[in-house]
């Protein structure tokens, strides 16, 4: 998702949209406010990746309208693309990252970015109102085979939390396209409730798989493309939301009539390179590097099927929902 902050052209998904965003709003004349949200999904819990609180549980819940919400998720409002990848970036050090035998930097945890955006317009009936999308870049943390990783203590339980959320992220997946189904479990994890809209919803979805060359780890790649072929045929109903209560107007004229970028020097403070992870503590580690270097590796060698070095975990689809 991040990709390499050495060499332009290996950027990730996430600072090309950041780019692209803030590109496209500068071709426009009307007014936009950009924030964005950082949460992981660390076994079975919610949790900012930003701001303050970084441990507690984030409580998910459905509002009246129907819409899937968050709890005290910590949002900041953004003017460029430098301070949207900041945010991003920010959230990264923040997040887990262990060593399994599999895989040197494996992420232990989902991690899902938000950036939503909103402009005022004036509608055919002389009447303003907020249009609202949200990108949601999910970035889903691979399924373990512990006879493989070796996990023991709490990599195991962070493995295991893992392969729950993901087994249920399947069934959702299955359910949607299949005729005979009547029920959804979107509640069956913190995961797929968060996505519901996402997963048969009213959003416009893009899933990417990441899969290794290594013979190695056939039996997982062939699971990860089986699950996103069978993600093409779910249907979503992408809806344009548009706001005009009173309350949302105010609201978006009020920040955007605001000054300054943060509320506080805490806010400011969450910004810098205020590192978390024990791994990450020496300097910001460039993930997306590391992970092009392994796969290279992985591409040079003739590994055997009994040779675990340097393999990679098994592959999974990461998300790119756009919320219109």
């Amino acid at each position: 998702m991040n990709g390499s902050q050495e060499d332009e052209e290996l950027e990730g998904i996430v600072p090309r949209a950041c780019k692209v965003i803030f590109e496209k709003i500068e071709e426009q004349e009307k007014k936009y406010l950009v924030k964005a949200s950082f949460v992981h999904i660390y076994q079975g819990e919610t949790r900012n990746l930003i701001g303050k609180n970084k441990n507690k549980s984030l409580k998910i819940f459905e509002t009246s309208d129907g819409q899937i919400q968050v709890k005290d998720i910590k949002t900041v409002r953004v003017r460029d693309a430098e301070s949207l990848l900041k945010v991003y970036r920010a959230g990264i050090r923040n997040s887990y990252v262990g060593s399994t035998r599999m895989n040197a930097c494996s992420t232990r945890s989902h991690m899902l970015f938000f950036i939503t955006i909103e402009s005022e317009e004036i509608g055919e009936d002389d009447k303003p109102y907020i249009r609202k999308g949200v990108l949601k870049l999910v970035d889903l943390a691979p399924a373990e085979r512990t006879r493989k990783t070796g996990c023991t203590g709490e990599r195991l339980k962070e493995a295991n939390s893992v392969n729950s959320s993901l087994s249920v992220f399947g069934q959702v997946v299955s359910a949607l396209t299949s005729k005979k189904s009547t029920y959804i479990p979107y509640r069956s994890s913190a995961l797929t409730t968060i996505l519901r809209d996402s997963l048969g919803g009213t959003s416009k979805t893009v899933l990417f798989t990441h899969i290794t060359k290594s013979s190695y780890s056939y039996d997982e790649v062939l699971i990860a493309l089986k699950l996103a072929n069978r993600a093409k045929f779910i249907k979503n109903k992408p809806t344009l939301s548009l706001l005009s209560d009173s309350e949302s107007i105010l609201e978006f004229q009020s920040e955007l009539s605001k000054d300054e970028l943060f509320e506080d020097q805490e806010e400011q403070k969450m910004l810098s390179l205020d590192v978390q992870n024990p791994i990450a503590q020496d300097e910001p580690a460039d993930y997306g590097s590391m992970v092009i270097e392994q796969e290279q590796k992985l591409a040079d060698e003739d590994l055997s099927v009994n040779d675990e070095k340097d393999i990679g975990e098994q592959d999974t689809p990461d998300a790119i929902i756009v919320s219109p």
